[in-house]
């Protein structure tokens, strides 16, 4: 089994060890885009892209996942949350998500 290492942390340097490699961040923040009249937020944490719209005939908002180490022809899944304040606590890569949307 080879390892590969991080292109921080090789030891060309001279006179000292190498430097620590950055954190990672869990989440890649939060994005919004609008089709057909409707918005969709998008977030990515640990290998699972998420995106979340208000679902207008059930009046509750969509969460769908999909796992993106498994390639573009995985399905994913989903959940219906009531309030955006559910999801916001349910789902931690949308953390925050309530102060960023309002609801009618």
């Amino acid at each position: 089994m080879q390892t590969q290492n991080h292109p921080a942390t090789t030891q060309n340097q001279v006179g000292g060890a190498a430097p620590t490699p950055p954190e990672l961040p869990k989440s890649k923040g939060i994005t919004a885009s609008t089709f057909g009249g409707m918005t969709y937020y998008t977030a990515t944490r640990r290998g699972v892209e998420y995106t979340a719209f208000l679902c207008k005939a059930a009046n509750e908002w969509f969460v769908s996942t999909h796992r993106l180490a498994l390639g573009r022809q995985h399905i994913g899944g989903g959940r219906y949350y009531k309030t955006i304040g559910d999801l916001a606590q349910a789902v931690k890569a949308f953390a925050g998500i309530d102060l960023l949307v309002q609801e009618d």
